[in-house]
């Protein structure tokens, strides 16, 4: 109930902040596909986005590849190691290392994907942990403005675009 409830505020704001443009691109946490691929992969992910962006879809929006799928892999893989490790720091420490090689590996081709494929006064959502939105913003291109809406999830951001959005 909870989580539908949740998932209803995320579409109510991304609506509101459709004043400013409306969203023609959607980008996807741990989507390295396009297309129907990328719909199925968000479906097994989770199915309350993929309600979302299939609205988004269906209203003229397109899903993206965000992720390269070799620096997914890699980051995740090594995400996996920490949580079975923990007998010797040395080994943490190299590992928590490779991590973050991967982690920005990966951040550089999610904030290159975005900044090459949003146009200018064009508006997209963007569905990904604040975590990893923190990490990736102040990569993107300045003429990027981000809006964000949801605590830990979803973030809507627009290029070339003057217009100011308040959260409702």
């Amino acid at each position: 109930m909870r989580v539908s409830l949740y998932w209803r505020q995320v579409a109510e704001q991304v609506e509101s902040l459709e004043r400013a443009g409306k969203v023609s691109k959607v980008y996807h946490e741990s989507v390295s596909s396009s297309g129907e691929e990328a719909m199925d992969a968000i479906k097994r992910m989770n199915e309350k986005s993929y309600k979302l962006v299939k609205a988004k879809c269906a209203a003229g929006a397109t899903v993206q590849a965000l992720e390269d799928k070799d620096s997914l892999d890699e980051y995740l893989d090594w995400s996996m190691c920490l949580s079975v490790v923990g007998r010797s720091q040395n080994v943490v420490r190299k590992i928590i290392d490779f991590r973050e090689e991967a982690a920005k590996r990966r951040e550089e081709h999610i904030s290159k994907r975005i900044n090459e494929t949003l146009k200018e006064n064009e508006a997209a959502m963007l569905i990904m942990t604040d975590e990893n939105r923190m990490r990736i913003q102040p990569k993107l291109s300045s003429d990027i403005q981000v809006f964000w809406f949801i605590r830990q999830l979803s973030t809507m951001f627009s290029a070339g675009s003057e217009t100011t959005c308040q959260n409702k």
